[in-house]
């Protein structure tokens, strides 16, 4: 079985429906990905934008890294290490969700 390593982050500017946030635990790891909407479709498997939003609120208190990714897997928000790496703005990312 081959094992690849993903050498680049891919970025993003598009938001689109469908997204999917990670928070990672010191040491690198995550729980797995949680699907979000606006206003989810599928509300058994998807949380509400604003749940997403309180999720993130929490990790960047609690200096935690959080990716969100687009339905393609590029990311559309990146925090690590105290920063936001992508976007310039998280104001201008959550209004682009709550459009």
């Amino acid at each position: 079985m081959n094992t690849f390593q993903l050498g680049q982050l891919m970025y993003s500017s598009e938001v689109t429906d469908s997204l999917r946030l990670y928070i990672f635990e010191p040491g690198g790891m995550h729980r797995g990905g949680i699907f979000f909407r606006k206003v989810p479709k599928h509300p058994d498997e998807e949380i509400s934008a604003e749940e997403a939003r309180k999720l993130v609120d929490r990790a960047i208190l609690d200096d935690k890294e959080v990716r969100i990714t687009d339905s393609g897997d590029a990311l559309v928000f990146h925090f690590k290490d105290g920063s936001l790496i992508h976007p310039e703005s998280a104001a201008s990312f959550w209004a682009k969700v709550f459009a």
